[in-house]
């Protein structure tokens, strides 16, 4: 599966490609919203992994970008801000699950199989 990973910060942005590269996706790692907003003109992705605080265009408008461009690609987003709203009014359409800074890896791992619609360990089945 394709993956975009979105994040300012080089060692999260790093962490996040290696790991999820590990689990066999291909991976697409970039720094900025601008190099985001980018990408997804001109290619396709299944899931969009953006950090909601990038300096200058941020998270927000790479999820616009997504909305405009590529509205089937799935969207986690990352933030480090616990109490924000991220993703009320019109962006909750947007969003598909959010994770917030710190997060364990297996935690990146459950959100994205939630986000894919795959089981998580431990949930128990509808009936």
């Amino acid at each position: 599966m394709r993956v975009l990973v979105v994040d300012d910060e080089p060692e999260i942005r790093d962490v996040l490609s290696e790991y999820l590269g590990s689990l066999g996706h291909e991976i697409r790692a970039l720094g900025t919203g601008r190099e985001a907003i980018e990408a997804v003109t001109a290619e396709a992705f299944e899931v969009a992994v953006v950090d909601w605080h990038l300096p200058g265009l941020t998270g927000r408008d790479v999820l616009e970008a997504i909305a405009a461009h590529r509205p089937e690609t799935r969207v986690l987003v990352i933030t480090g801000h616990v109490a924000e709203r991220v993703g009320h009014g019109h962006m909750a359409g947007l969003i598909a699950r959010v994770c917030h800074k710190p997060f364990a890896l297996r935690t990146l791992r459950a959100e994205l199989d939630a986000l894919l619609g795959m089981p998580v360990p431990g949930d128990a089945p509808i009936a």
